[in-house]
């Protein structure tokens, strides 16, 4: 009886223990409300799908919880309130009427410059303070933008940057270097590219710009009328200057060290035989003569081997060197590209 009784005091223990965590667990998950997009008249028809898409890479994060208020824009939700603009008291107030966390909402427009491309300004605003958690513009492909969306959520709500390169000279193609290695050419949108310091190259001859992506950021890469690149939305720490090509290879430090070690020891080699040369005619004594002579045709012997070995690996450092700097084999290598998916995690989409 009492071994049943204390079954049952137990059970309820645990039962009441865990109705008593449930809230905080749920508390702990917050919760997004994903509103539909300001559109312009261009993109009204296609809206829906776009806010589909963007609902789906909230849901899809097993940290937040989704709620769709698709059918309902940011200044809607300000005007049903009586709200005057999105300043940081009104959106508390909507996050407070709409009971969640967060907000996600922006808009969508037609991008002039590229027929059928889109431009989007995601918004994620926190409920309680009503501040940014981000803000990221992008462009998007009229080919599966909806999907390329999803991607870019999905991206910057894991903390992800992205990168927007909007170059375009005609047909011809605008390579793009991402931390040395050839990405493809613009326009191209990269996504998921880590946050923290790279270094962005756009064209064969262009300038190496250094630049710091912070968290869930999307940086800009535009080009003035005149030519010039402009970086947006990313702190730029410098422009090294023309790029002659990527960074060498470890290959060609290996080859290169071996050829001064191999230089400095057909030095060393040929000081040491032309020291017993010049010995061997000095001494009056027939061993010792002998003796320097052997000496002396072993060191010329190295040094001759060492010449050769310097001059072999010469070559191959400067054919390592002339290849690894050749925009043409990088730009033409699908082997780059599909190493700089395993490095960046990228995806990468042209026009």
């Amino acid at each position: 009886m009492l071994r049943s009784l204390s079954r049952l005091v137990g059970r309820l223990l645990v039962t009441s223990a865990a109705l008593l965590l449930l809230p905080l667990a749920a508390s702990a998950t917050p919760t997004v409300g994903v509103l539909g997009f300001e559109v312009d008249q261009a993109r009204r028809t296609v809206a829906p799908r776009f806010a589909e898409r963007l609902l789906e890479a909230v849901q899809l994060e097993p940290t937040l919880q989704a709620r769709a208020y698709l059918d309902l824009s940011v200044d809607e939700s300000l005007g049903l309130l009586g709200c005057p603009a999105p300043d940081p008291p009104c959106l508390i107030e909507v996050a407070s009427a709409l009971e969640v966390d967060r907000l996600l909402f922006g808009t969508l427009r037609a991008l002039p410059e590229r027929a059928g491309a889109s431009e989007v300004v995601l918004r994620y605003v926190d409920g309680r303070s009503g501040l940014l958690v981000f803000e990221a513009q992008f462009s998007l492909p009229e080919r599966e933008g909806p999907a390329w969306l999803g991607r870019v959520a999905g991206a910057l709500l894991q903390g992800q940057s992205v990168i927007d390169v909007r170059v375009s000279r005609g047909r011809e193609e605008v390579a793009v270097w991402l931390d040395d290695v050839a990405v493809g050419s613009a326009p191209l949108l990269l996504v998921p590219v880590a946050p923290g310091a790279h270094r962005l190259r756009i064209g064969a001859d262009g300038v190496v710009h250094r630049v710091r992506l912070g968290a869930s950021q999307a940086m800009r890469v535009v080009e003035e009328p005149g030519g010039e690149i402009r970086l947006e939305g990313a702190f730029v720490e410098s422009a090294a200057g023309a790029a002659r090509g990527p960074r060498p290879p470890a290959s060609v430090w290996v080859t290169g060290s071996f050829t001064v070690a191999a230089t400095g020891a057909a030095i060393f080699l040929g000081l040491q035989a032309q020291d017993r040369q010049q010995r061997f005619e000095d001494t009056p004594w027939r061993a010792e003569a002998d003796r320097l002579r052997s000496e002396g045709q072993a060191y010329a012997r190295g040094a001759n081997l060492a010449i050769a070995a310097a001059l072999l690996s010469g070559g191959a450092t400067a054919w390592l060197w002339w290849r690894s700097s050749s925009p043409a084999a990088d730009i033409a290598s699908e082997a780059s590209r599909g190493s700089d998916d395993a490095r960046h995690g990228g995806i990468g989409w042209r026009w």
